[in-house]
């Protein structure tokens, strides 16, 4: 503080800004003397201070906003700066720093550049001038949005491109962006490799201690189509699941061993794995597909009610074909009607898949054929109007039909127990081998 000098502190609470301390003698320096001489003039005939820099020697800063002073001008009638330093002598310009975040749609230009590619652009730099002509140097973040008359991306694990076609193929962190932006009707193509969420629910990156909380999210009608070779050109759409193999994971450690245990449902290495990988919610009515596509690695042990892939909507029609589920508490839980086929469910160690999407949905049924489950704690769940053929059950993990399910299983084979709670559930043509448990007085099956 400095009490002695009008020039340096009236109308400024005799305090420098963002100071709660004194200013020691080697912040300033004394440039007009009282020693029976003329001192020199610096605006002013008494003496006179003039600052060393605008912030103190920890980088905390002495200005203060110009609308807290009613002094608008130094010794001179130089109209001093906003923020002030409120010395006798308003220092000059002083280059400042700011950080501001701005979004575009992809293939508009921001500062003269063109952004045709899809993503999250950090450190773009522009310096300009503020309001007093000073050097204001502007760090954007810069938010590049899909452009929603694009239907269609292609996806390669190292792409470069932004998705127009394999050869321009987008990466696997750019369809992280992408996924949760892009409007109803929009498929993407993934080539083989491993693909991992990177932002929440809300789009953003979560902090160290919500790092779970990653997911591919979406409320749109977005179709996922993998299998497809790295080596694919063009817009060639001629896949192979079985031989090209496109993995999302929720192995956020990459420790976990290739078959899921109850001895290693508890490990530590399960604590780095993601609750959910894929959530979709649609809010618009109409069809979603997914198609060759392996989920893994979603039991997160500090949690309830991991599932792999979760996907609820009452307006939506979902065909799953051709993926595999496996390491996850629920494989598949799915809460819309649809059809599974030729799917492949393994050690999931609660449900492998859940499906109850209302049995008020008249019209409306599951359909799951030539798909197989094995090693899970439970195969499958239906409370929902179904019709399950052709498909097999492994010894391991019984099956539930619940509560006024109804429905037909049609030549299966079934080496695992059932729980049957409906009355209205037949059994027509299969091969069976595990016990039929009716748990309601009016059970039955033919």
């Amino acid at each position: 503080k400095f009490t002695s000098s009008y020039n340096l502190i009236s109308a400024a609470n005799e305090e420098l800004a963002s100071s709660k301390t004194d200013v020691k003698a080697d912040s300033v320096i004394i440039v007009g003397v009282l020693d029976g001489t003329k001192p020199k003039d610096n605006g002013g005939y008494t003496p006179t201070i003039a600052l060393k820099a605008d912030v103190l020697s920890d980088g905390r800063s002495i200005r203060l906003p110009l609308a807290e002073t009613t002094v608008t001008e130094d010794q001179r009638g130089v109209k001093r700066l906003d923020p002030t330093s409120m010395g006798a002598v308003e220092m000059g310009c002083v280059s400042r720093e700011t950080s501001v975040t701005d979004t575009i749609i992809a293939g508009e230009t921001f500062l003269t550049k063109e952004y045709n590619k899809a993503g999250i652009y950090e450190g773009v730099v522009d310096t300009t001038e503020d309001a007093n002509g000073c050097e204001l140097i502007v760090t954007h973040k810069l938010v590049v949005k899909p452009n929603p008359s694009v239907k269609e991306y292609y996806v390669k694990v190292k792409g470069e491109g932004d998705g127009s076609n394999w050869d321009e193929a987008m990466n696997g962190a750019d369809f992280a962006f992408v996924f949760s932006q892009v409007p109803d009707g929009t498929k993407f193509y993934l080539a083989e490799g491993e693909y991992q969420p990177v932002y929440d629910d809300h789009g953003n990156i979560p902090s160290e201690d919500k790092i779970l909380d990653k997911r591919f999210y979406t409320e749109k009608l977005v179709s996922l189509y993998g299998g497809f070779p790295d080596t694919a050109t063009g817009t060639n759409k001629n896949s192979d699941p079985k031989k090209y193999i496109t993995l999302f994971s929720g192995d956020l450690g990459h420790d976990n061993p290739s078959t899921f245990s109850k001895e290693n449902v508890y490990a530590d290495f399960r604590k780095n794995d993601l609750n959910h990988i894929l959530v979709m919610s649609p809010k618009s009515e109409g069809d979603i597909e997914i198609k060759g596509i392996t989920f893994a690695n979603a039991y997160q042990s500090t949690r309830e009610g991991s599932s792999i892939v979760n996907i609820y909507s009452g307006k939506v029609n979902c065909e799953i074909s051709e993926c595999t589920f496996s390491q996850g508490e629920y494989g598949l839980h799915m809460g819309v009607p649809g059809e599974i086929k030729d799917c492949y469910f393994v050690n999931n160690y609660g449900t492998a898949a859940s499906i109850n999407f209302g049995l008020e949905s008249t019209g409306f049924k599951l359909t799951v054929t030539g798909s197989t489950f094995e090693m899970n704690g439970y195969s499958l769940s239906l409370y929902c109007p179904f019709n399950v053929n052709n498909c097999t059950f492994q010894s391991e993990g019984s099956m539930s039909i619940g509560y006024s399910a109804n429905g037909i299983m049609a030549n299966n084979t079934i080496m695992c127990g059932v729980d049957l709670m409906s009355s209205d559930a037949k059994f027509v043509g299969n091969i069976l081998n595990g016990t039929i448990t009716t748990l309601e007085e009016n059970a039955k099956f033919t």
